[in-house]
């Protein structure tokens, strides 16, 4: 949204359609606005064909890595991608991963603290996994699992007592090439 040269809030919604209609293609989804992070970690509980990651460009901030990625946590557990390189250049790599790394530590210690007093222990083992995954361990999970072979639910009706627009079917057989077909064909749409 702004192609990386602004903020825009998006509409989540042709994204969750996309999820409710295609439910055999995996969606990776990253938002450049704060106001729709909690949106999309909402979606990310529903549907399992929807990863989220990163905290991209006007994001990549530690006030906004700190507060994204503590909702995540609270909301996801730990599958989720936490950070990603959108880096073109090294001096960006070393500059994001350095306080993105201390950041996400610093969520994970406040988590573990108060699992800690809450009567359950944290291993090394556990924060080794956690870490793990909140640094593409999930992303690997998240593209190697099956995907939900149940037909999608008709369209959720909004407030006014009107479907949410749908998204077309030529649309969404463009998404069809990211699926694995199997002898009855695609079958996402």
């Amino acid at each position: 949204c702004g192609g990386g040269d602004g903020v825009m809030i998006s509409d989540v919604g042709p994204l969750e359609e996309l999820c409710r209609r295609c439910p055999r293609v995996k969606f990776l989804a990253t938002f450049l606005s704060r106001v729709n992070q909690h949106e999309v970690c909402v979606l990310a509980q529903k549907f399992r064909n929807l990863h989220i990651y990163g905290c991209w460009w006007y994001l990549n901030n530690p006030s906004m890595i700190d507060e994204i990625t503590k909702m995540r946590v609270e909301m996801l557990g730990t599958a989720f991608t936490a950070q990603h390189s959108d880096a073109r250049v090294l001096d960006q790599l070393v500059y994001k991963w350095d306080h993105s790394r201390r950041v996400i530590a610093e969520v994970l210690v406040k988590q573990y603290s108060l699992l800690d007093s809450r009567g359950w222990p944290v291993t090394e083992a556990d924060v080794k996994r956690d870490v793990g995954r909140l640094l593409g361990g999930s992303y690997e999970e998240f593209m190697a699992k099956g995907v939900d072979l149940t037909p999608p639910p008709p369209p959720v009706l909004q407030a006014q007592g009107q479907a949410r627009p749908r998204v077309g079917r030529s649309f969404c057989q463009n998404f069809a090439r990211f699926c694995a077909p199997d002898a009855d064909g695609c079958g996402c749409c």
